[in-house]
């Protein structure tokens, strides 16, 4: 439980940095 939660964690920041990047664009 606490992997799986980790792992929602990191592809969570993981989609921010990627909208936070098309946003700068």
């Amino acid at each position: 439980m606490f992997l799986r939660n980790t792992s929602v964690r990191r592809e969570f920041s993981v989609t921010r940095f990627i909208m936070r990047q098309v946003r700068w664009l």
